[in-house]
């Protein structure tokens, strides 16, 4: 069974990330899939600030606050030391993390709109969800390709899936969108939970964006309907490539093709001095 806490470990499951290794690459998908994954400061960060919204009640229980020390000297790596004795197997966040966390949790509260939405007891919050994708290979034949999503805030009452995201600028917020696949994800979310009834298929996905600074402005975002069609046409298109890649156990390089011919890449002016 897979759950919250070992959602991570899990690989036997696509997930939206992987997609995207997936469009870098065959080959750069597998290198991820093969190491073990370290969480960086600013994955550590995000997931901090989701619990201090999100099940704010877990938050002490996860997460331990590391007061400013000079390691530098004997009492202070004495006094380092009795802090992680006590932290034991709490996720470390720094004062200065803890204080940014602490602005942006009230940044989101304070607005009306927002707060309407995270502190109703009327979602279902950090919930994962499990389906099964059907894809044809180029014979015809059918497959079953097992999916799985952390689904921030679902709101059944108002058929709306809520997923909320840190940024350096909310202005800036559509290059991300296109950085890192939020068009698919939000396309990816919401397929799979109409897999299960979970939402209609008129629900709606929204992004409620803070920024990770002072003055931690807020945003709220919706895809339309021509994005969300043109996301999951990339998402048909990489579980196919997904299954090729399972079926014949070859993950080739950005401009290999299966068969292990290397493509030829004419380039324009345009490409060199856009």
């Amino acid at each position: 069974m897979i759950t919250q806490e070992n959602y991570y470990d899990d690989k036997e499951h696509v997930t939206n990330s992987m997609l995207s290794w997936l469009k870098q690459s065959p080959a750069y998908f597998k290198s991820q899939i093969d190491k073990k994954s370290v969480p960086t400061d600013a994955m550590t960060f995000g997931s901090a600030f989701h619990c201090a919204v999100l099940e704010s009640d877990k938050f002490d229980d996860l997460y331990y606050v590391m007061p400013k020390l000079d390691k530098r000297t004997k009492a202070g790596k004495e006094e380092f030391a009795q802090h992680m004795s006590k932290a034991g197997d709490k996720v470390v966040i720094t004062t200065d993390q803890y204080s940014r966390i602490l602005a942006m949790k009230d940044a989101v509260y304070n607005n009306k709109t927002m707060s309407e939405l995270f502190t109703s007891n009327e979602g279902v919050a950090e919930s994962v969800n499990i389906w099964e994708e059907k894809v044809q290979d180029k014979n015809g034949k059918n497959h079953v390709i097992k999916c799985k999503s952390l689904i921030d805030l679902r709101r059944d009452n108002d058929d709306l899936v809520v997923d909320l995201k840190t940024t350096t600028s909310v202005s800036a917020f559509t290059s991300s969108i296109r950085k890192f696949g939020y068009d698919r994800q939000a396309a990816f979310y919401l397929r799979g939970l109409q897999a299960n009834g979970l939402v209609s298929p008129d629900a709606r996905f929204v992004f409620a964006v803070v920024e990770k600074e002072e003055p931690y402005e807020i945003a709220m975002f919706e895809l339309d309907k021509s994005i969300m069609d043109e996301a999951n046409l990339h998402i048909d298109s990489l579980l196919q490539t997904y299954q090729q890649c399972i079926a014949e156990n070859y993950y080739p390089k950005k401009y290999e093709q299966f068969n292990g011919e290397l493509n030829l890449v004419t380039l324009t002016s345009e490409d060199i001095y856009k």
